[in-house]
């Protein structure tokens, strides 16, 4: 076995050698993960910081949204705080932090989407009974107007 290596500790106003990886003693947990798939996802992905971001993408493809079950299995995967991995989530508009309703239609609120008639696509829907959730933008600009479903994404959407 590989030596321990230590870190200085501070610990109530002194400075004592402490092993590395003390304060994270259970690092990777020892029972299943909440999410199905991510820990054998996470296991085929390196444990660096850099693949935060392409971790929460996976999450949020097997799930519809990121769990927060799924971001701490991240987090304790690439050893990267949960605060962190919150911010990096947060600043990303496609990522959904709730669970979609399964009736839901979401519609593009992008720029292009409400010069293509998003708005009154939007007021069709909801005078037909359905559940019309506005989203910031759904990145496919080039098809405006563009609704998400749990079919899919659409563009050039119409009521029909």
């Amino acid at each position: 076995l590989a030596p321990r290596r230590t870190i200085l500790v501070v610990a109530g106003g002194r400075i004592s050698p402490g092993p590395i990886g003390s304060r994270m003693r259970c690092w990777w947990r020892k029972e299943p993960c909440m999410v199905d798939g991510l820990s054998e996802l996470l296991q085929t992905l390196p444990r660096v910081r850099s693949q935060a971001l392409p971790a929460q993408h996976e999450l949020h493809e097997l799930s519809g949204y990121l769990d927060p079950d799924g971001i701490e299995e991240i987090g304790r995967w690439l050893h990267v705080p949960k605060s962190e991995l919150y911010a990096v989530a947060s600043s990303y508009t496609e990522f959904e932090m709730t669970p979609p309703e399964a009736d839901a239609v979401a519609v593009c609120r992008g720029l292009s989407c409400r010069i293509a008639g998003a708005d009154a696509l939007a007021a069709e829907l909801r005078a037909r009974g359905e559940i019309v959730v506005e989203h910031e933008c759904l990145f496919a600009c080039a098809v405006a107007p563009v609704i998400k479903t749990a079919a899919g994404v659409r563009g050039r959407a119409g009521t029909s």
